[in-house]
């Protein structure tokens, strides 16, 4: 069982059967009242704070009329919002789906010489909900805990959604990239602190070498009541257990739950598919203090382990290269081209063998070849841009600029 499959499984039932929740109420007459469409400006100077309510009659043909001010916290700040209120757009009231007259009572909030309404951040999250249910259809996990990073605020009814969404986000980005991995488990934890978000949280930790951190997270996926119930699930969280437990050298737990899994899943070994190899973290371990060399040698081994992580492994060994203080670009090409032969479509790979073929292409002042790594670069740069992989894609677009005319 692949590590997506698992997530698919144990980590985002919730997701995958459950539709974020509307932000617009329903009324048992079909009746949906007037919404403010644009916030609007004013060139009349804020007094100061306070909290100004302005009725607004908005008309069946979209035009409206400002009527007044029914309630004001700071009447010196009436005029403002009446001249905002002038200047924002409104969406029709509709019964039974036709355009019907009605008044609209529109909050304006100062602060200082700012101005919001809760009806804007509103009508924002209507609009994040019908982005975030579109990447849940796609199943772009990572798309779409990027925009609930965007919600100033998640609303209690889909923070499980988002808890989950952010967990399966954080599964999927665990050898790609870390750091973030662990963010946004961290979130899930926080929104849904559920045995799969503990899982999540175990997994971005061992990414990230917190070994210790990750043995918590993961026995408390393993211990909780409401944990994994299939078999392949239990395995996969009894996997990644052994691993962090091998990790901090506490070999005699390690030994019970091998002993557990064998049990539950005579046919899986501790270095089953769903387990990344400890040489991978410590390759990680290796990029990150600077020692490249070996960080090479160990992706390597990693690739050669476990084929299912081949191209990231292979990937991360290309650009371990060309870290080095004298980077031998065939070799990091050979790497990189190994990782695309893998996955073509992979935007690490190709950004990898982007970046080998235009500096080859420097040095042999070959065009070809650099319109090559242009193109490897240009790809990697979209597919990073559709996993919603901020991150990658500014790296290189940054790279893409450097590259001479």
């Amino acid at each position: 069982m692949s590590l997506l499959r698992f997530a698919g499984v144990f980590l985002t039932v919730a997701v995958a059967s459950t539709a974020l929740a509307s932000a617009a109420p329903t009324y048992g007459t079909d009746y949906k009242p007037p919404k403010l469409s644009h916030l609007g400006k004013t060139s009349i100077p804020i007094a100061g704070s306070g909290t100004v309510i302005v009725q607004v009659l908005v008309k069946a043909d979209g035009s409206f009329q400002v009527q007044s001010v029914i309630r004001s916290t700071n009447a010196a700040d009436n005029a403002a919002a009446l001249d905002i209120a002038k200047n924002s757009s409104y969406h029709v009231a509709t019964r039974g789906g036709k355009p019907t007259t009605a008044f609209y009572d529109f909050t304006l909030k100062f602060n200082g010489k700012s101005v919001s309404s809760p009806d804007e951040e509103k009508a924002l999250a209507s609009g994040a909900v019908s982005t975030i249910n579109s990447l849940l259809r796609a199943q772009n996990y990572v798309g779409a805990a990027g925009e609930f990073d965007k919600m100033s605020t998640i609303p209690a009814r889909d923070r499980s959604v988002a808890g989950s969404v952010y967990a399966t986000a954080a599964v999927q980005l665990h050898t790609t990239n870390p750091s973030q991995s662990l963010a946004y488990a961290q979130k899930g934890v926080s929104l849904s602190p559920t045995s799969a978000a503990y899982f999540a949280l175990g997994v971005a930790q061992l990414a990230n070498n917190a070994n210790a951190d990750a043995v918590v997270s993961l026995k408390r996926a393993h211990d909780a009541g409401g944990g994994p119930k299939s078999t392949s699930d239990r395995a996969a969280v009894d996997q990644y257990l052994i691993q962090a437990y091998n990790a901090t050298g506490d070999t005699a737990d390690a030994n019970t739950i091998s002993a557990e899994l064998q049990r539950i899943a005579p046919n899986t070994g501790s270095s089953g598919a769903m387990r990344v190899p400890p040489v991978f973290n410590q390759a990680v371990q290796a990029m990150q203090a600077a020692k490249y060399d070996d960080a090479v040698k160990l992706f390597e081994q990693a690739a050669q382990q476990d084929p299912a992580i081949g191209v990231t492994a292979y990937a991360q060994a290309a650009l371990a290269i060309g870290k080095m203080d004298k980077p031998d670009f065939n070799r990091m090409k050979m790497e990189a081209d190994r990782a695309v032969a893998l996955n073509p479509n992979d935007p690490t790979a190709n950004f990898a063998q982007g970046v080998a073929l235009v500096q080859l292409a420097v040095t042999n002042r070959n065009d070809g070849q650099k319109k090559q790594g242009l193109d490897a670069l240009n790809k990697a740069d979209a597919e990073a841009k559709s996993a919603q992989n901020t991150q990658l894609a500014n790296a290189i677009e940054n790279f893409i600029k450097s590259v001479p005319q």
